[in-house]
């Protein structure tokens, strides 16, 4: 039910947020003291993505969020991926990547997943990694 919930909340500030997002590829965290949390909103040609990570001690940050992916299909060469990053520092994590679909404008993936990081998250980066 919690999961839910989480999901249900990060897609209505997803709806809200798409018709906000300005078409930055890094987007300003805002950060909660309370819960070691950081939230970003990356969005760019390639896609756009809600991602949170809490610490949850040590070099460990657990993520939740999602990544939708605007990339067209590519034909004879398949789909295009869209992958989404976290920043610390000079060091960047893959959090995420999913992959266009033939015939569907926008493919997004919930995730929620821990990674390790040197320190705590600066950024947030969508790119394409490979098609």
């Amino acid at each position: 039910m919690n999961r839910l919930a989480r999901s249900l909340a990060v897609a209505a500030t997803a709806g809200s947020l798409m018709l906000l997002a300005a078409p930055a590829s890094q987007a300003a965290a805002s950060t909660s003291s309370t819960n070691s949390c950081v939230t970003f909103s990356p969005s760019n040609s390639i896609g756009n993505a809600q991602v949170t990570a809490c610490s949850v001690g040590g070099n460990s940050y657990h993520v939740t969020g999602y990544l939708s992916n605007t990339l067209p299909w590519g034909g004879f060469n398949g789909p295009y991926y869209a992958q989404l990053d976290l920043q610390a520092g000079s060091t960047r994590v893959g959090v995420w990547s999913n992959e266009s679909h033939y015939n569907v404008p926008v493919t997004t993936d919930y995730f929620d997943v821990t990674v390790s990081l040197p320190s705590q998250p600066t950024g947030a980066v969508i790119w394409q990694p490979w098609h």
